[in-house]
Order: structure tokens, then sequence, then C-alpha cells
């Protein structure tokens, strides 16, 4: 008789996720063709409009347009500049990340995915909230979390982003109201290739592994509270840089 023990190094495979990184890209590119289409095409609108009212001299009128076409090369360079972001390798080198500025990037770039499940994305981020790791590495988590959530609702739903300070921690939670975790599956959710998803569509199973190395490289730690039927919420507790140290007694 023996025994055989197999043991995945998680933040190996978080260091790995390059190759997960990419496959997102892939999974998103519809979706982001779609978002992309719709300003460039007000865009071209805007511009036989803007021609039309400088050969007639309406030069009011073509400066209004003139700043409407600014505004949709911003958002088009926002969702490209995101899905950049995403598919970059992690950096060794922990630096000050912005939590309220690269929530809402990363979920934008699930708005059609969303949107084609009935599902609706919200962030309510406080204001100057940092955490101490990688950007690329929070725009995975945070886009890899709500992708699960929005396939944990078929008949459509809410996916809520929210952080918060707690004491000298930073709190990060991502919740839907989809089908729910049952209690025998909970310890198995952050193993490699494990994968239960309530839509029907396939998936790798590396999501929520390589979430959870992320959290451990960050010295944090991350919970789930489910109940079947009524939804989910995972927890990323992380430790908060900008948090005063207590006074020695």
């Amino acid at each position: 008789p023996c025994v055989v023990e197999a043991i995945r190094d998680l933040d190996q495979q978080a260091r790995l996720s390059q190759e997960q990184r990419l496959s997102e890209f892939g999974l998103l590119s519809a979706g982001l063709a779609h978002e992309i289409y719709n300003p460039m095409s007000s865009i071209s609108l805007l511009l036989e409009a803007a021609r039309a009212g400088l050969a007639e001299g309406r030069t009011e009128e073509t400066a209004d347009r003139l700043k409407v076409i600014g505004e949709e090369v911003a958002r088009t360079l926002r969702i490209t500049d995101s899905l950049l972001s995403l598919c970059l390798p992690p950096s060794d080198e922990a630096v000050l990340v912005e939590i309220d500025r690269v929530v809402p990037e990363a979920l934008a770039l699930l708005g059609f995915l969303a949107r084609q499940g009935g599902c609706r994305l919200e962030s309510d981020i406080t204001p100057g909230l940092r955490l101490l790791g990688s950007e690329s590495d929070l725009r995975m988590a945070v886009t890899n979390l709500a992708l699960n959530a929005i396939h944990a609702m078929p008949n459509g739903g809410l996916v809520l982003v929210s952080g918060r300070r707690r004491g000298a921690d930073i709190v990060l939670s991502v919740s839907d109201q989809g089908i729910g975790i049952e209690p025998d599956h909970l310890r198995q959710i952050f193993l490699p290739f494990w994968t239960r998803r309530a839509d029907g569509t396939p998936g790798r199973g590396l999501g929520l592994s390589i979430v959870h190395a992320i959290v451990t490289r960050w010295q944090g730690r991350i919970e789930v509270r489910s109940t079947p039927g009524r939804g989910s919420t995972f927890r990323l507790h992380v430790p908060d840089p900008d948090a005063i140290p207590e006074a020695p007694r």
C-alpha cells in the first residue's frame, strides 16, 4: 500500500496566471468589441455632422459635437487600457494601488457579458482606499470574482463590489444574488480545476485558486458566506497601508 500526495503551489499558480489572463482576454473579446463599437459608431456620426456644420458655418454647434467626440474617444481608451492592464503579468514589487479607481475599470470589462445575462454591476468603494500590491493582481481578483458572480445568476441579478475600512484592514466584498454554494462545496471551491457553474458554461476552475493566492500574497485572507438559493459574498481582508498604527502601551 502507498499514499500518493499531490501538492500544488497556489502562489506559483498565480504567477503562472498569465495564461489565465490571456484566456480571459479571449472570453471578453466579444463583449469588448461591442463596448468599443458603440462609441466608434457615435464618433462616426458626430464627425459627419461636424463636417456638415463647418460647411454651413455652424461653429458653435460643431464645437459641441467635437466635445462629445473627445468624450467618446476617452471612453474607448479607458476600456482598452483596462483590458491591457488585465493582461499584464503581476509585478514582483508591491506598490500602492487605488482601489476606488481600479475596481470600476475592471468591472467595465464585464459590462457586455453582464447585460447578456440580465445582470447589473455596481461598485461602492470608499474614496481613497488603497492596498499594497499589484494593480494587475487587483484587476484579476475583481474580474474573476465578478465573473463567477455573473455565472452564478442564470436568471440575472445584482453583482455588488464594495470596499470599506475595518480597523487595520481593507475589506473588499463581491456579492451576488445567485444560486449560492452548497455547504459541502465550500471547502473545495479554492482547489485548482474544481468548477461548478450554474449557467452551464464551461470553466477552467482556476479563478478562485488564483484569487486565493493573490490575497495570500497581499498577506490577507478570504472568507465566503453563502446561502443556497439566495447568493454568495466573498470578502477579501487585506492590510490597510494607510491605517494609523496603535501607540505602544
